[in-house]
Parts: C-alpha cells; structure tokens; sequence
C-alpha cells in the first residue's frame, strides 16, 4: 500500500494518512481524505469486463450522466455524478460516485466509490453535537477491499 506523506490527527494518538492506493483483487483501490471537511471516500476501479463499467461506458456514449436526477456539472460538461445506481453494490452509504476519477495515475476508465460523511458519521472539520461514528481509515480500507469483491463477483468472462 502507498500512503501520503500528509497525516491528519483524527483524534488525541489517533494519525492516519489523507490517502493510499492499493490493489485488492487485482483492482486499483483509493482512499482520499475530503479536503473541506475531512472525512474519508473509498473508491474503485472498474475491469472493462465488469457490467458496471459497461453501463458507464454506453452512458457517456449517449451522453447521459450516469445518475441523471443529480448531476454535477464541471467546466460545462457533466463529469460527477451522485446517486445510487448500483443496487447491487452494497458498502457504507452505498455508491455515491460513479465515473472518472482525476488523481490516480491509472485513472483512465471509470471509478465507483462511497464517502463516510452520512447522518450516522462524523465529520472531522464540522462542529458537531459530537454524536455520529467517525469511519477510521482500517474501516474504509475494509470497506474498499469488500467492494473490489463485489465488483470481481460480478464479473462474467
């Protein structure tokens, strides 16, 4: 695993890293860190042979974003979208990012991912009550290597 040099101090002796890339599975996976408000995204890239990046492939085709209902839009064209349409992909949150991803090297191809900044987290740089769970970097890194599963199981040759 490839770490940043960058940490973030969580909490009193708690240190972790703002992201790593491994390989689980033989897929690429990433961790990042939300620059704003500190909570982590993982997040996976999809084999050409897997139905989920076949559906992202013939939607940019079409010109379609892949979640039509909200979408982002970056420089005029639609880049990010955010919504669940994976039903079948089951991980923190559920799918909350499907398309390309701009940081990794290997980026060329599409990325499904998830964030742990839901009703239920908590969120580092946000002033809170103080109730919600905060998702440890060990947890996310588990919860990406249980999605490059998924996605491997979905897999037909």
């Amino acid at each position: 695993m490839k770490t940043s040099k960058t940490t973030t101090e969580v909490e009193a002796g708690l240190v972790e890293p703002d992201w790593a890339m491994f390989i689980h599975q033989g897929l690429h996976c990433l961790i990042l860190r939300h620059g704003m408000r500190g909570h982590l995204c993982g997040y996976v890239r999809l084999p050409k042979s897997s139905p989920h990046y076949r559906t992202l492939r013939n939607r940019r085709k079409l010109h379609v974003p892949a979640f039509p209902s909200r979408t982002k839009k970056i420089k005029g064209n639609v880049r990010r979208a955010y919504a669940p349409d994976f039903p079948d992909l089951h991980v923190h949150g559920g799918i909350t990012f499907a398309g390309p991803l701009n940081f990794y090297r290997a980026d060329r191809g599409f990325w499904v991912g998830f964030d742990c900044a839901h009703y239920t987290d908590k969120v580092l740089f946000f002033k809170t009550d103080g109730e919600g769970v905060y998702r440890t970097f060990d947890y996310v890194e588990r919860e990406c290597r249980a999605l490059a599963d998924q996605i491997v199981g979905t897999i037909t040759e």
